[in-house]
C-alpha cells in the first residue's frame, strides 16, 4: 500500500517536448453531481500531468443536461477533453448506437492496456453490465474515486457503507454487519484520508491518493475566476436585468412542488415576500431550482410572495461556484449539499425556516451547522440582514487555491 497526498507530491511525469499526452477515459455516474464531484480533480490532473479526458455517459438525458443546460461543466470538460455518448439513442438508428458504443469500448480497452491510458470510476466497473471490462484491463490502469467531494454516508449497503469516512475505531466497530463489497482497481482516490475503502483488504496493495481540499484546487479555481464575470453578465443581458449592480442574491430551491407538509412552500413564500419588501428590483436575484423542479409552481409560489410589490428574478443553470463569485447572500430553505460549496466560498448563508417554528426537531433537522442565519417566525429580521449584507462594497467571496501538484508519477507509474 502507498499512500501520498498530492498536495505534497512534486510533478515528475510532464511530458518533454514531442511526447504524447497520456490519457484517462472517466466513466461518469448518471447525474450533474457524478460529473461536478469529478470535474475539479480531473481538472488538477490535466494541469499538473498534461492528460487528457474522456467523459463517457451512458444515459441521453444526462448527456443533454450537460451539453444544452449546464455550461460551465460542459465548458470545462471540453477544456481538458471531451464528452461522449455511449447510448442507444446517440443515432436514429439504435443498432448503429450499439455498434459504435462497442466499438469504442473495444478501442478504449486496446489502448488502455497498449497506450498507457487509464479508466476511472466511482463504482460503474463493479456492476453490470459494465464490469466485464475489467477482465480485460489490468488492475493498474483502473482508478477508482471516492463518489462526493464532501463525503456521503449510508448504511443502507455494503457499498454505501464504504464510502462513509470514519476512523480505524469506528470502521472497526461498525463494519461488521457488512459483506466486503467489489473493487476493481490498483489506484484509489479519497478526498478524505479517512474513506473507508482505503480499509478494503483489497486496497492494501492498490495506490492510494488522498485528493483532500478538492474543490479549492488551483485549475478548477482558476477556470471558475476567469469566466465567473462573463457567465454572469451573459445571463443578465439575456434577461435585461439590472447589471449596475454590484451585487446579486442568489436563491437554491429543491423539488418544493413534493413538499406534502406545505413547510417548504410557505417559508419560500414568505422568504419571497421579504426579499421584495427589502430590495424590491434594485438587486438581481438568481433562482437555482433542482434539475427536476417544477418552475410553473415556482413561479406561483413567488407571484404570491411578491404580491404587489417588485423582484428582478430569473432561473439559472450557472455553477454554484460561478454564481458565488458575485453573490451578497444566498438563500436556502432545506438543508442542501450545496450549502457546503457556497460555505467554502465565505457567501453568507440565511436558511428561511418560517414553517417550521412548531417543531425544534424539524428546525434542528433542516438546519445547517455552516449557516450564518437561521430565520424563523420568532426571529423574523430578515430585512435587517439583507440590508446590513448588502452594504458591504464588494462580494464576499473568497477563492482559496490549494497549493501543490498532483502525483502524476503514483498515477502512470
Amino acid at each position: 500500500m502507498e499512500i501520498m497526498n498530492y498536495s505534497k507530491v512534486s510533478n515528475t511525469l510532464k511530458p518533454r517536448l514531442g511526447m504524447k499526452r497520456k490519457h484517462i477515459y472517466v466513466l461518469l455516474r448518471n447525474k450533474i453531481i457524478g460529473v461536478d464531484s469529478v470535474i475539479t480533480m480531473c481538472m488538477q490532473i490535466h494541469k499538473d500531468c498534461d492528460c487528457e479526458f474522456t467523459f463517457m455517459l451512458f444515459e441521453h438525458e444526462a448527456f443533454k443536461v450537460i451539453k444544452k443546460d449546464n455550461i460551465v461543466l460542459s465548458d470545462a470538460i471540453n477544456k481538458i477533453g471531451s464528452l461522449v455518448l455511449l447510448s442507444s439513442k446517440r443515432h436514429r438508428c439504435k443498432v448503429f448506437s450499439k455498434i459504435h458504443a462497442v466499438f469504442f469500448i473495444i478501442k478504449m480497452i486496446v489502448k488502455i492496456n497498449y497506450k498507457n491510458s487509464l479508466i476511472m470510476h466511482s463504482g460503474g466497473l463493479h456492476v453490470k453490465p459494465l464490469n466485464f471490462i475489467t477482465k480485460f484491463i489490468p488492475l493498474k490502469r483502473i482508478i477508482f474515486h471516492e463518489r462526493s467531494s464532501y463525503g456521503r454516508c449510508s448504511y443502507d449497503a455494503p457499498e454505501t457503507f464504504f464510502n462513509c469516512r470514519q476512523s480505524q475505531d469506528e470502521f472497526e466497530s461498525d463494519a461488521l454487519p457488512y459483506q466486503l463489497p467489489i473493487l476493481n482497481a490498483g489506484i484509489l482516490i479519497g478526498y478524505d484520508k479517512l474513506w473507508n475503502y482505503f480499509k478494503h483488504t483489497k486496497a492494501i496493495n492498490a495506490k492510494h491518493i488522498i485528493f483532500d481540499d478538492s474543490r479549492n484546487g488551483s485549475a478548477w479555481i482558476d477556470f471558475i475566476k476567469n469566466r465567473s464575470s462573463e457567465y454572469i453578465d451573459s445571463e443578465l443581458d439575456k434577461y435585461l436585468l439590472n447589471q449596475k449592480s454590484k451585487h446579486i442574491l442568489i436563491i437554491f430551491i429543491g423539488r418544493i412542488q413534493i413538499d406534502k407538509s406545505g413547510s417548504y412552500i410557505k417559508s419560500f413564500i414568505q422568504m419571497i415576500d421579504e426579499i421584495s419588501k427589502t430590495v424590491g428590483d434594485k438587486v438581481p436575484v438568481f433562482i437555482k431550482p433542482h434539475i427536476f423542479a417544477d418552475l410553473e409552481f415556482i413561479m406561483n409560489c413567488i407571484s404570491k410572495g411578491v404580491g404587489g410589490g417588485k423582484i428582478n428574478y430569473i432561473f439559472t443553470k450557472l455553477h454554484p461556484s460561478v454564481l458565488a463569485s458575485r453573490a451578497a447572500i444566498s438563500f436556502f430553505i432545506g438543508n442542501s449539499t450545496v450549502i457546503n460549496e457556497i460555505s467554502n466560498l465565505n457567501v453568507p448563508i440565511i436558511q428561511c425556516l418560517y414553517d417550521f417554528d412548531d417543531d425544534d426537531k424539524r428546525i434542528l433537522a433542516q438546519t445547517s451547522k455552516k449557516s450564518d442565519y437561521v430565520i424563523t417566525k420568532k426571529t423574523d429580521n430578515l430585512g435587517v440582514i439583507i440590508n446590513d449584507l448588502l452594504s458591504v462594497d464588494n462580494p464576499p467571496a473568497v477563492y482559496r487555491k490549494k497549493q501543490g501538484k498532483f502525483n502524476c508519477g503514483n498515477l502512470f507509474n
